[in-house]
């Protein structure tokens, strides 16, 4: 194909200019293979210095950490840098100077460019750099695309549609046949002739021996590259069951042959000799069974005595077979039982069980009415169900009167026969129990029977068959023990009554009390009123008085300087004055006045 040139490359100053010797031993060679961006990234100090010299030694001082350094004349700047590769660059470049002791481990890059993989120092290309013009250009395996670039790179700088990379010989896109390389995933490999991608096996002379293989050498391979090689070889590796990788039959164990699919690597697969050969060897009354690698012959059911290309002949089972309950009978390839009477065969014909007769009419018209058919070895028995009896084939069963046969049991109760059974009707004061043959007490107080004719103010009592009514506190039975009535305890002088009067009340009575009396403790007693605590006393006294309580009563007396009112009712001022005379009361030269209680 036409190469374009590229008239950057033109410009680019040639990888090694002239050596510069600094003390120390070090040595660096000017070249402009590296970006200005480049630099800067692993840059890592910029000073002031005299000379290019001084700078060069200042990066031999950095004990291994300074690879290249930059000096710029123009203000004797002095820039330090550790670079980890060197490039053609893509943009603007910049002179430094490297340590010539690292240039064999630099690693160099291309960034594109014709001729760029051959240029000195830089060396082969690797997988995605160019542009390259032929496969020698390439490291290792890889090899020389065809405008291919723009699968690693985006269009612009160097690259465009028609530049050439090193690329892998394999790739999905262009599969590699046997022995080449170097492959990543299988699908590298030509799968259809049964290939894959192997592991460090480019030099392996078992697998690709010199005769065939002569370009598998360290020449174009290293020992850890990876070649396309079929797995299932008749030459070095024979497969056994679903092994991939095989190309044909023989490549496979015994029994065994390649299988080819429409996509993906032909794997060994059994060969099924059942649909060939093994059919026809098997001959009648006998299937083949296929197996791993080969093939077996198996009689029918009820046949045997095998030989080859014939088949099988039918055997008397009855020689060896047992038949419960009926007689063998053989047939052509098998054997049936005859079952005994009483007695069904099987659905495998090979067995008799038992007859269900309780099942059919024949069992339910024996049995008739009021009987249970029992199913037994080879028959059948009729049972009478409770309270039935006197079986009759064909009819059944008859009821039993189990009050006439004295087995009732009935207690408190009158036994009464029911069809298949009987019952206990229960006495007075007596209700059904748990079930129709037993009767328990009937609790009356329970319900209305006892509560009605009881009445108020009473108190049911249950009794085993009745009951009893008591009446409560200040109630007394009628005459017939029937309800209960007040009792009059003031008419029957019963009410005990001090200081106050009588007065029947329902189931009671309470003592109204007389005047200067009050309710005691409860409606029974009456103690003493105190009126002097009250309006009563104080009221009626009025002021200027003292107000003296008695049992049942209360009187007043005055204070000094007054006098009982002629009704004893309050008191009044006593008029010393008028009563002693002015001498008397006062003395000799004196006036009497007077006053509240006083003079």
């Amino acid at each position: 194909m036409p190469r374009r040139r590229h008239s950057i490359y033109e410009s680019l100053v040639p990888i090694l200019f002239y050596n510069l010797t600094v003390s120390y031993g070090y040595v660096y060679e000017k070249t402009s293979n590296i970006s200005v961006s480049s630099f800067n990234q692993y840059a890592f100090e910029s000073k002031p210095s005299r000379s290019i010299l001084q700078c060069g030694q200042r990066c031999s001082l950095q004990n291994h950490t300074c690879n290249a350094f930059k000096f710029d004349n123009t203000d004797n700047t002095c820039t330090l840098a550790n670079l980890l590769y060197l490039e053609n660059p893509v943009g603007e470049s910049v002179s430094i100077y490297f340590d010539v002791h690292q240039l064999e481990n630099i690693t160099m890059i291309c960034r594109g460019a014709q001729d760029c993989c051959h240029r000195s120092y830089l060396g082969e290309c690797g997988e995605g750099e160019g542009d390259c013009d032929d496969d020698v250009e390439c490291a290792g395996s890889l090899v020389c695309g065809n405008n291919n670039c723009l699968k690693y790179h985006s269009a612009g700088g160097y690259w465009d549609e028609e530049d050439d990379c090193c690329e892998p010989l394999c790739s999905p896109e262009r599969p590699c046949s046997a022995g080449e390389g170097s492959c990543s995933t299988n699908q590298d490999c030509q799968s259809s002739l049964g290939l894959v991608c192997g592991t460090a096996n480019c030099l392996d002379r078992s697998l690709f021996p010199e005769d065939k293989y002569p370009w598998n050498t360290l020449e174009d391979f290293s020992a850890n590259d990876n070649c396309c090689y079929r797995p299932c070889n008749v030459e070095y590796n024979v497969c056994g069951l679903y092994s991939s990788g095989c190309l044909n039959d023989e490549d496979c164990e015994t029994g065994l042959y390649c299988k080819k699919q429409d996509t993906g690597i032909p794997y060994c697969e059994d060969l099924n000799e059942c649909e060939y050969d093994g059919k026809y060897y098997c001959g009648r009354k006998s299937t083949c069974i296929n197996g791993l690698g080969s093939f077996s012959c198996e009689c029918s059911a009820g046949y045997g005595n095998f030989t080859p290309h014939e088949g099988c002949s039918d055997i008397d089972d009855c020689l060896t077979a047992t038949c419960i309950n009926g007689d063998c009978e053989n047939y052509d390839g098998g054997y049936l039982c005859a079952c005994h009477e009483g007695f069904d065969r099987g659905a495998d014909q090979y067995s008799c069980g038992d007859t269900d007769e309780c099942l059919t009419l024949k069992g339910q018209r024996y049995c008739g009415d009021h009987s249970e058919c029992l199913n037994t070895a080879g028959g059948f028995d009729c049972l009478c169900v409770a309270g039935y009896g006197n079986f009759v084939r064909d009819v059944g069963c008859s009821d039993l009167d189990e009050c006439q046969l004295f087995t009732d049991n009935c207690t408190n109760s009158q036994c009464e026969n029911v069809a298949g059974s009987f019952q206990c009707n229960c006495d007075a004061g007596y209700k059904q129990g748990v079930n129709q043959f037993t009767c328990v007490d009937d609790d009356e107080c329970l319900t209305s029977v006892g509560t009605d004719f009881c009445g108020g103010n009473s108190v049911c009592t249950n009794t085993v068959g009745s009951f009893y009514c008591t009446c409560v506190r200040g109630y007394e039975l009628h005459v017939g023990n029937v309800g209960c009535s007040d009792i009059d305890e003031c008419a029957l002088y019963e009410d005990n009554c001090t200081n106050s009067q009588c007065e029947n009340v329902a189931g009671s009575f309470q003592c109204n009390c007389d005047a200067g009396y009050k309710q005691g403790v409860n409606q029974y007693t009456c103690v003493d009123d105190d009126e002097c605590l009250t309006s009563v006393g104080t009221d009626f006294c009025g002021g200027n008085s003292v107000c003296t309580n008695t049992v049942g009563s209360f009187y007043c007396t005055c204070v000094r300087g007054y006098e009982l009112h002629v009704d004893n009712v309050g008191c009044s001022d006593i008029d010393e004055c008028a009563l002693y005379g002015d001498r008397d009361a006062c003395g000799p030269d004196a006036y009497c006045e007077n006053g509240e209680g006083s003079i």
